[in-house]
């Protein structure tokens, strides 16, 4: 008998399961909707990444461009998901106790705060190029909070991210607790996308619509019976309202994405890699090799098939990356039409109180404190003559006219 039960149980589970896939494979709109939305989403933003990579050769004017049959950006913001208030307290109507609030909303929609109207504005910066210094220095000289995408990196004696409002639970989130929130711009910490490092080629090239979704997306942790969920969520563009650019000189950024890395590997105590990876240029050239090495036949292919001297160039990949990041960002910016301030890491060495004069002029936020000090290193040691001369040449090549024109003008390049 119990024999016989199982063999029938087995034979329905195996038709069950069969005949879902067949309808998930062939038709999904017998999926129920929610699924069928889910899946829609997921088979739709693959394809647009995967034609979008096999066909781009280069991004700047001096370069070949095949351009990928793809949507264009108005068609791909209008069909973006977004979800709404409804969602939002259906979502976290087992939450809300959980949930620190920091402000109320005005019947018209704004962001309010005691009788105040919040603006963003983006700190939009590559990693490693000077954006927790100049967080930290403007909330130091306004005492006033900043914010950021990634609600994991500031959360309340609970272990929850802090959140403006229950509306706006997607972020941006909060920074600090202890200062309050600024009359003038909230400026806002993003990375936007393409910016893994040791990751295979399509997890990094991007379009101008896709980096766009990746500077809107952050994460935020909740804790919650004892449990603790950390969810990727992404928020309205209307909430920013300018842009701070943040730039640094190319050969220093990606030397300090070494010095992360290595961080990150003392911490795991990988005494191995650290041994064979030191702390200067030899190890750093010794990463590179590493990296050069991993993808080098998919990187030929997709998008280096015109740059000279492609295998003399040490950590093709994160130049590569930082190339488009500022392409990008220039564009989506101008997309967006909104106020932008282009500030140099460098500029703080150069002209420091006026570097900060002049951000907090554009955030209009008064200096009332003291900045932290600032550091800067020169790893231009970290390069041979030749490496330097290459990795120029491959910047030229790959970048746009305006990220070229604020390289070369800014670098002497």
């Amino acid at each position: 008998m119990n024999r016989c039960y199982l063999k029938k149980a087995f034979a329905f589970s195996i038709i069950a399961i069969g005949t879902f896939a067949l309808l998930y494979a062939g038709n999904e709109k017998v999926l129920p909707s929610f699924l069928s939305q889910k899946y829609n989403d997921a088979i739709q933003k693959k394809k647009l990444k995967k034609e979008y990579s096999q066909s781009i050769v280069g991004f700047g004017d001096s370069s070949t461009i095949i351009e990928p049959n793809i949507r264009t950006f108005e068609q791909e913001k209008k069909t973006s998901l977004r979800t709404t208030s409804k969602e939002l307290a259906f979502e976290f109507s087992g939450l809300s106790s959980n949930i620190k609030v920091y402000n109320a909303d005005n019947k018209d929609g704004s962001l309010k705060y005691g009788g105040q109207n919040l603006k963003f504005a983006w700190l939009m910066s590559f990693p490693n190029s000077g954006t927790s210094y100049t967080l930290k220095m403007i909330s130091r000289i306004s005492e006033r909070t900043t914010a950021t995408n990634y609600g994991k990196e500031h959360e309340d004696t609970s272990g929850n991210s802090f959140v403006f409002g229950p509306k706006y639970t997607h972020g941006p989130f909060r920074s600090y607790e202890d200062y309050p929130i600024p009359d003038g711009y909230i400026l806002t910490k993003t990375h936007c996308g393409s910016r893994c490092t040791s990751c295979h080629p399509n997890r990094y090239v991007e379009t101008e619509w896709s980096f766009l979704q990746e500077c809107l997306s952050g994460h935020r942790e909740i804790h919650f019976d004892d449990e603790v969920f950390i969810e990727k969520k992404a928020y309205s563009q209307d909430y920013i309202k300018r842009a701070v650019h943040l730039i640094r000189d190319p050969f220093d950024n990606i030397v300090s994405r070494f010095h992360l890395n290595w961080n990150h590997k003392s911490k795991l105590q990988d005494h191995q890699w650290l041994e064979s990876h030191p702390r200067n240029a030899e190890g750093f050239q010794k990463w590179c090799q590493d990296a050069d090495l991993e993808y080098v036949l998919e990187e030929k292919a997709m998008h280096y098939r015109n740059i000279p001297n492609f295998y003399d160039i040490p950590c093709r990949a994160e130049f590569f990356k930082y190339i488009q990041w500022h392409n990008r960002a220039f564009q989506v910016i101008e997309k967006m039409d909104i106020p932008e301030l282009v500030i140099h890491y460098e500029d703080y060495k150069e002209s420091f109180n006026q570097t900060i004069s002049t951000i907090a002029s554009f955030l209009e936020l008064e200096v009332v404190g003291e900045a932290p000090e600032y550091f800067w290193s020169d790893y231009s040691a970290y390069y041979s003559e030749s490496q330097h001369e290459y990795i120029v040449n491959m910047i030229q090549s790959l970048s746009t006219k305006t990220t070229w024109n604020k390289l070369a003008e800014r670098y002497n390049f």
